[in-house]
């Protein structure tokens, strides 16, 4: 399911925003009616640890113990979730006991969270099943006890998943989020966690190379959030230098990837660009394109200050025109103008170069 109607928010956002909602309805005791939650977004983005991320957070707030169980339906069928029949032969009819993964504690001191990991990964047939859960929390004959959230995740279809379209009446029963990607929060998130300074340092400089920007690829090599994390680990666990462990990286991120990590050919860093810590421009044509890409995707970290659009407007016109037209005009477009742009030197600059003045 993707829409232009589903609200794009953050991983910390949603954690908050959902922790709130939760901690609401266990003190007024009304667990049972809070939607069910689907959480949007390509893979490796964090879909599953903001689940635990939320668990935690209510488990502190609240002292109660919250319970996480994963349920990935799309290893079971539906006679699996329905459970074992046992025949009561005095009454003539089957007993259907309950599966192991049902068997939730209903105590007044602990809370559980049912997450439907990959939901849309699972047939319609099984999604059939998430529609019970949502709307009357039990499955088959086994009712969910009230003090029970229901979570589920999935990718989008865009991101080249196996996807099974959402019955309506199945979407209708969830509120709905979509995951984004927000690399200052993940590098915020990398540092706290202890993940690979070399890792942090080069995505920080290079912003760029955080995901691979088509997932509609045919390569076994996918880069996600989820990819750093786990190249951090090893290097983490193994040790040395970049160069030390160059076949590892490769296996991560990619050969290509790989090269400009080792080599720290990309030597332009955003943030001295928006700080105004810089004398010249691009020296090679690779660069220049870098740059450019650079400053696109980055630019939701300076668009809304005016000191640094005064820095970026500079350095645009240390670039030929049509690579900074490019910059330029994304600038322009952007809703998040707080200010006057063309009472900036840069910006009358180069205006005056598109207008051949210079």
């Amino acid at each position: 399911m993707e829409s232009s109607n589903v609200l794009k928010i953050t991983t910390n956002n949603v954690i908050s925003l959902l922790t709130k909602t939760y901690i609401s309805h266990i003190d007024k005791e009304i667990i049972y009616s809070h939607p069910a939650v689907f959480l949007h977004g390509q893979p490796g983005i964090g879909k599953s640890q903001s689940v635990y991320k939320i668990a935690k957070c209510i488990q502190d707030k609240t002292n109660k113990l919250v319970i996480v169980h994963d349920i990935r339906l799309l290893l079971f069928n539906p006679v699996d979730l329905r459970g074992i029949p046992v025949a009561d032969l005095e009454e003539r009819v089957a007993i259907w006991l309950k599966p192991q993964i049902l068997n939730l504690d209903p105590s007044s001191n602990v809370v559980n969270i049912i997450f439907l990991d990959e939901l849309n990964s699972a047939p319609v047939s099984i999604q059939t099943v998430a529609y019970q859960m949502a709307l009357e929390k039990k499955v088959g004959e086994h009712k969910i006890p009230n003090n029970t959230f229901i979570i589920a995740a999935g990718n989008r279809s865009s991101d080249n998943s196996v996807v099974f379209s959402m019955p309506t009446a199945l979407r209708n029963r969830f509120m709905h989020f979509e995951l984004k990607l927000d690399l200052d929060e993940w590098l915020a998130w990398a540092k706290e966690n202890c993940l690979n300074d070399d890792v942090i340092e080069f995505l920080d400089k290079n912003p760029t190379k955080f995901v691979t920007d088509n997932l509609d690829t045919s390569s076994n090599i996918i880069v996600t959030p989820r990819s750093w994390e786990m190249l951090s680990n090893v290097l983490n666990a193994v040790g040395g230098s970049l160069k030390d462990n160059v076949d590892i990286i490769a296996s991560i991120v990619g050969v290509s990837l790989t090269e400009i990590i080792v080599n720290d050919k990309m030597n332009i860093n955003i943030n001295d660009i928006i700080k105004g810590n810089f004398s010249s421009g691009p020296l090679t044509n690779e660069e220049l394109i870098e740059v450019v890409e650079l400053l696109e995707t980055s630019i939701d970290k300076y668009i809304s200050n005016k000191f640094y659009i005064a820095n970026v407007l500079n350095y645009l016109n240390l670039l030929p025109m049509d690579f900074a037209l490019r910059v330029f005009r994304k600038i322009l477009a952007d809703r998040n103008l707080n200010y006057n742009i063309d009472d900036l030197k840069g910006f009358k600059v180069l205006v005056d170069r598109l207008e051949g003045k210079e």
